[in-house]
């Protein structure tokens, strides 16, 4: 649901960037409400972070502002952040009662669409990614890897048949295979090494194709990750846009270029699908605790996140079996077909 806006004069006078041409237009709402902003100075994209009161993940942006200002000194192409003069921390200003905002140079852009093959693009970003910040260790976070106690889905599956949610069968029926796969998905990241700050959500949704290439935007997620299980993600999912499975040869031209641009060489296994499987459980997770009220909507429409969690519920079990074919195609040295 959106909220109230600000003018355009207010945000443009928060960044000093001159006088406004023309109202503040929404852009698009996905995580987070943006618009687009024109003025004497140019033109803006505006992303307000939170309304209200300040979360408990403001020190894990922070941390992520710094990440993305050290990425682009080492080259990674993303769009400008603007400073504003008086920062409530990092690149971000108050706006008067409206909330914590952002803003960045505009790209002339386009999405990415079903004919593009980035498979190079996304190899080469992915392993420049993964020299920034190296860490000495990590734990996997909920948002990517859908890790929640099995108290958790219990009560999420209780809630749900009190209220006769769509899902709530299927939930039922999914527990135990849900619990599972869990074990195994904290097993992978405990075993995968690799740990490193970064950006987090490299998805097709993420890359904006300009005249000077692809540009990775939306880093106010970045943080740890374990680099083989995101390289591993990312590459599948960019090989299958467009496509019902992954195309062998884009995943292994994206391979080729990790490792060409200093990426470290994925080991083979079942385990390197396990952030494609944990982003399944916290993608259902969400829509779980959407529909019976635990969070806030935000953009999503519950009645659709009742219907795609049922679907979701429905689909896991081809879902990781299709996951066990896919490793194969990760595998140092396969040939490039899918039997």
């Amino acid at each position: 649901m959106a909220h109230p806006s600000p003018s355009a004069a207010m945000v443009a006078s928060a960044f000093d960037l001159g006088h406004p041409i023309e109202s503040l237009t929404p852009h698009r709402y996905g995580s987070f409400e943006t618009w687009i902003l024109t003025t004497i100075a140019g033109r803006f994209l505006v992303k307000r972070l939170w309304l209200g009161p300040e979360p408990e993940w403001r020190a894990a942006l922070e941390r992520s502002m710094d990440f993305e200002r050290r990425a682009r000194q080492g080259g990674l192409d993303m769009p400008v952040a603007i400073v504003p003069p008086r920062p409530a921390f990092g690149c971000a200003a108050l706006v008067g009662s409206y909330g914590i905002f952002r803003v960045y140079e505009w790209l002339d852009h386009r999405p990415v669409d079903l004919g593009d093959d980035l498979s190079e693009w996304v190899g080469a970003t992915l392993a420049r990614l993964h020299q920034v910040e190296p860490l000495a260790g990590s734990q996997p976070e909920p948002e990517w890897y859908g890790l929640h106690p099995p108290e958790r889905w219990h009560d999420w599956l209780a809630a749900g048949e009190a209220q006769g949610r769509a899902w709530a069968p299927a939930l039922r029926q999914a527990v135990p295979v849900i619990l599972k796969t869990s074990r195994w998905i904290a097993d992978a990241f405990a075993n995968a090494g690799g740990y490193v700050l970064t950006h987090r959500d490299v998805e097709p949704w993420n890359v904006l194709i300009t005249d000077r290439g692809p540009v990775l935007v939306d880093w106010d997620t970045s943080g740890p990750d374990s680099a083989p299980l995101e390289a591993a993600q990312a590459l599948l999912t960019f090989a299958t846009i467009g496509k019902a499975e992954p195309d062998p040869a884009r995943v292994r031209r994206g391979l080729a270029a990790y490792v060409d641009a200093g990426g470290a060489p994925l080991t083979s296994g079942r385990d390197l699908t396990a952030r494609r499987a944990g982003l399944k459980l916290a993608r259902l997770s969400e829509r779980l605790q959407v529909t019976v009220g635990r969070i806030g909507a935000g953009s999503t429409e519950p009645h659709k996140a009742d219907i795609r969690a049922r679907e979701q519920l429905e689909e896991l079990p081809g879902f990781l079996a299709d996951l066990t074919r896919w490793c194969a195609l990760l595998e140092p040295g396969a040939d490039p077909t899918f039997a």
